[in-house]
């Protein structure tokens, strides 16, 4: 029979508040439910500080996670899933992820390194399996790792607001992705969509301050206010807003990318070896960066795993910059390309890149204070060479090789 937990409250227990284990799968209408519940300061020394769900189809409605703590999954960690994990109407505030040491540069980690490491999902972690969060408010939680909100790592995650501001994402830190992130490998990719809800005010002190991609991964939006995150790392601190790195893909549908900082490249997006696709009138606007690309910078430089992975699934070239209905303006970097920088950095090819710009007419307004060497709006060159910049106002279409 189906299982359902009503007005309980969970606190202060210390191997997780609660496990469900190989439960409510074999058939339909089993699952396990908790409605209205409380976990509050409870920890584990593995997984789910408050819950953690092991082959088991469970729902959880109208319940509040607060204060818990785990080394994956602070709150709730969710692995080996047939049916979907379901999130809805909830509170997860101030959960932790926590990892005994973090590398310096999360950029340059194997892929392979994050199977299994600790320090991902502050609020929840999802691995091999699909979870649908539904207008649920996500803040100040935190991640040693990844994910300060939320990691899906080979898994798929859903997160939708039905109605402006039931579904947030904010105020959460991580060193990649301070609000969501994924990562995937040719057998298990990994994606996060995200309808209607808003990423704002998290922090990344690395990649990604919204949120953040890796390998075999996409992350998703669909009319989402991606709005005053940050990543402060120095130069590694790229993608105030998203960032996608070995393979990472981005795709946007409308909303917009505003108001973002970070200390490296990229204010709203950057993109590392990875593909990005914009549409649906989006808007990137009032972005800053300490390095160039004020709104966008979509670089590609040197990676030996990643050349070791390219042919398998998920790792296929060129990588792709398609930018079909955005407009950029109002941003700022300190140094090329205020509005955009694209290509690479070297004096020598790296991976290919094909790049389309629709309508480089709407990267207006943006400014950079780098020299005059510098684009105020577009700056594209590959090997030492200038492809295009803002002489360049109608449509770009470029494989860089």
């Amino acid at each position: 029979k189906a299982t359902s937990v009503v007005n309980c409250a969970f606190e202060a227990f210390t191997r997780s508040g609660v496990t469900v284990q190989g439960c409510g799968e074999a058939m339909a209408g089993r699952k396990v439910s908790f409605v209205g519940c409380v976990w509050r300061r409870n920890t584990s020394v593995d997984e789910g500080g408050a819950l953690a769900i092991v082959d088991s189809h469970v729902k959880v409605s109208a319940s509040i996670f607060d204060s818990n703590r785990a080394p994956r999954g602070g709150a709730i960690s969710a692995r080996e899933l047939e049916k979907p994990m379901i999130l809805e109407r909830s509170l997860l505030q101030r959960n932790r992820a926590l990892a005994d040491e973090v590398p310096p540069a999360l950029d340059a980690m194997n892929l392979s390194k994050w199977r299994g490491i600790d320090g991902v999902g502050g609020a929840l972690l999802v691995e091999a399996g699909l979870a649908k969060v539904e207008d649920t408010i996500i803040e100040g939680n935190d991640a040693a790792m990844g994910g300060g909100a939320i990691a899906a790592l080979g898994a798929r995650v859903v997160i939708k607001s039905t109605e402006p501001d039931r579904g947030v994402c904010k105020e959460n830190r991580a060193g990649a992705g301070g609000g969501i992130l994924a990562v995937g490998w040719a057998d298990k990719p990994a994606m996060i969509r995200v309808k209607g809800a808003d990423l704002s005010k998290n922090l990344a002190t690395g990649l990604g301050g919204g949120g953040a991609v890796a390998g075999n991964g996409v992350i998703d939006l669909d009319e989402v206010s991606v709005d005053t995150n940050r990543a402060n790392a120095g130069k590694r601190g790229v993608g105030g807003g998203l960032a996608a790195w070995k393979a990472g893909s981005i795709k946007i549908d409308g909303g917009e990318v505003v108001s973002n900082m970070s200390s490296g490249g990229g204010g709203g997006l950057a993109v590392i070896n990875g593909s990005l696709k914009i549409s649906g009138q989006t808007r990137i606007n009032r972005n800053q960066a300490g390095g160039g690309g004020g709104g966008l910078m979509a670089l590609t430089a040197p990676d030996k795993e990643l050349e070791r992975l390219v042919g398998q699934k998920g790792f296929e070239l060129p990588f792709k910059i398609k930018l079909a209905e955005v407009r950029i303006s109002m941003n700022e970097a300190a140094q090329s390309g205020g509005g955009l920088l694209a290509g690479n950095a070297l004096r020598e090819a790296t991976f290919p890149l094909a790049m389309l710009v629709r309508h480089p007419e709407w990267i207006v307004q943006n400014q950079t204070s780098g020299g005059e060497r510098n684009s105020h709006q577009i700056w594209i060159s590959w090997a030492s060479r200038l492809e295009a910049n803002d002489d360049r106002r109608s449509k770009i279409k470029l494989v860089l090789k």
